[in-house]
């Protein structure tokens, strides 16, 4: 029941985003912790989720493309290989 709890309330705010077509929670009432029992999703994501997942994927793709450099240096001198591939693919041009 501790774990789900964190999971039930990302769903509870994607459905308060619009991120989800249909989702209803349900808390349970035999203690005082309020924890959310159950969750029902139904439908799957809306419009509006599966753009924000498409987002999501496209901007990690370009981080990842940001982080991978290849400088190899030699006694601290060093060669940008990203940025002699752009100015000869400019050259080209």
């Amino acid at each position: 029941m501790w774990d789900f709890q964190p999971i039930a309330k990302m769903l509870e705010y994607a459905q308060d985003e619009g991120l989800l077509a249909n989702c209803v929670a349900h808390r349970e009432s035999d203690s005082a912790h309020g924890w959310y029992d159950l969750i029902l999703v139904r439908g799957g994501l809306s419009y509006k989720g599966e753009r924000f997942l498409a987002d999501e994927r496209r901007d990690t793709d370009k981080k990842l493309a940001e982080i991978i450099q290849l400088k190899p240096t030699i006694y601290g001198i060093g060669v940008d290989l990203k940025a002699i591939w752009e100015r000869w693919k400019d050259r080209k041009k």
